[in-house]
């Protein structure tokens, strides 16, 4: 068995995660290992928010650039993603290329702001864990772009290998999709992707994915005297929009929606009036909040008061069906209501706020159509609202294992538009990556697992766009496969990755490169 990291001592605590990396440096610790957490240290104080990556960029053209004279190379090509090539080893010239390759970009939550300031890695109580404090901590797809880092220094005999660092990955693939390296990568026939999260399981094909979005035309009249209250739903999970969309997390958009779906009993005794609704963050990200200023005024033409609303509110929330909804987000949901400090000398009229609550209640949102062995075939997330000026703009993020379920979907949502009165529109298309249970890349992969961990690598299929699809579309020669660290929690603020999992990573990530015939 090769080492891993060091094993924490239960209750350890550190000041700062520099302590955590002397620690291990103190330790028996696999050198490698120390320099991964040394690169993942240093890119989590980099900003590099989904198209804004050229400084973490920069950070790996610094690390090619000092190695020139072991004969690394590097280019930048049109859509900003860096390719690194390193030289093979002495008498292994004609052996098959291997790519390894991750994304720059992170999610960036919480606060404070990971796109201004970075985020701050600690390690929990228990010795187990690497988080950040009330921010995404970024090991999606930090840890995969350290271990690649690391891997290139390790003194062992390899064929050559490419380095390859994509952008705004977070934004549907979009670096990947506009690859244009000036090298074709000849020789080159393994992709091994280092962007998945469950550990021992590995990836052989993924979702195609694409964006719908719509641009709902509201209007507006002066507010007069009428009140304005503020309706926030907040603290729930999120979560990633592939990974966690099968676990029925609640979605803040939808529980606004559903708020005023159950409003017919009510309308012949007040009506209420839009002044603001915005919800989510990115469009792979379960929104977990979501806010909504609004005028209610009773039949004497009155704004209702407090005590009014409350009593309405409470009503709503008795009402809404959450059994089928996550325990977790059922304990956690946090509705507040208060009267708003923010001025608007407009509302929303009657037939606009009518709409946006009815177009928004109708609109799909969860998983579909899963396969005879519970797979999950489409998904589809309402990811963000936005109101602006005199629209009210909604993305939806669609996620399909078959190209038809996810044309059906998107022309759904295309009539739900129409209806509506909205305007739609629609990104490219980014096709999926199919399995091939055969591909000689999976016993490879499967070697080297069984040699660091001694137990059988699974393999699978992802709901999750990975990149490998773009990527072979590209260099059709390419064989590919994905796996990662454990990483629970991602594109949320309880983002979280298990330190030993990273060890295991990287050792195998070393046995892959040494394993690939000649």
């Amino acid at each position: 068995m090769t080492p891993v990291l060091h094993e924490t001592p239960l209750g350890k605590s550190y000041e700062t995660f520099s302590d955590f990396i002397a620690s291990a440096e103190e330790s028996e610790a696999d050198q490698g290992i120390i320099r991964l957490w040394r690169h993942f240290d240093n890119l989590s104080r980099i900003p590099r928010n989904t198209g804004k990556e050229v400084e973490a960029r920069d950070y790996a053209v610094k690390f090619a650039r000092e190695r020139k004279n072991r004969g690394f190379e590097y280019e930048i090509d049109g859509a900003g993603n860096l390719l690194i090539i390193i030289p093979a080893s002495e008498g292994l010239e004609n052996k098959a290329g291997i790519v390894l390759q991750g994304h720059l970009d992170m999610v960036c939550a919480g606060k404070p702001d990971p796109s201004v300031y970075g985020v701050k890695p600690k390690v929990d109580d228990s010795g187990e864990w690497v988080y950040a404090d009330n921010t995404t901590l970024g090991a999606d797809n930090g840890i995969g772009i350290s271990a690649m880092l690391s891997v290139a220094d390790e003194e062992h005999k390899h064929g050559p290998i490419a380095l390859i660092f994509t952008v705004r990955e977070e934004a549907i693939d979009d670096g990947a999709s506009h690859m244009d390296f000036k090298n074709e990568l000849q020789g080159f026939e393994y992709l091994l992707n280092l962007d998945s999260e469950d550990g021992g399981k590995a990836t052989i094909s993924s979702a195609s994915t694409q964006d719908a979005f719509i641009d709902l035309p509201v209007y507006f009249e002066e507010i007069g005297e009428r009140t304005i209250w503020k309706l926030q739903v907040s603290n729930l999970q999120g979560g990633h929009s592939g990974e966690d969309i099968g676990e029925n997390r609640m979605n803040a958009l939808k529980i606004l929606g559903g708020f005023f779906e159950n409003l017919s009993d009510s309308k012949s005794e007040f009506s209420m009036n839009i002044v603001h609704i915005g919800g989510g963050s990115v469009h792979n990200a379960i929104p977990s909040e979501a806010e909504l200023y609004f005028t209610a005024v009773g039949e004497d033409g009155n704004s209702l008061t407090e005590e009014e609303i409350r009593v309405w509110t409470d009503s709503i929330r008795n009402g809404i069906n959450i059994s089928r909804y996550n325990l977790d987000d059922k304990k956690r949901i946090n509705i507040m209501l208060e009267e708003s400090a923010a001025g608007s000398e407009l509302v929303m009229d009657n037939k606009s706020s009518e709409r946006v609550i009815n177009l928004i209640s109708r609109l799909a949102h969860g998983a579909y159509n899963l396969s005879e062995k519970s797979e999950i075939m489409l998904s589809v997330n309402l990811a963000t609202v936005r109101t602006e000026r005199d629209e009210v703009k909604i993305v939806s993020m669609i996620r399909g294992n078959e190209k038809w379920l996810t044309e059906a979907m998107i022309e759904e949502i295309n009539k739900i538009s129409r209806e509506h009165g909205g305007s739609f529109s629609k990104s490219n298309f980014y096709p999926g990556w199919q399995a091939d249970p055969e591909a000689e890349i999976n016993s490879i992969a499967g070697k080297a697992w069984r040699q660091v961990t001694g137990t059988e690598l699974e393999l699978g299929s992802s709901h999750c766009s990975l990149e490998c699809g773009q990527i072979i579309r590209k260099y059709p020669q390419l064989q590919a496969i994905s796996l990662g660290a454990v990483i629970e929690g991602g594109h949320t603020i309880e983002e979280r990755v298990n330190i030993r999992s990273v060890g295991i990573l990287f050792e195998f990530v070393k046995k892959f490169v040494g394993a690939v015939p000649s």
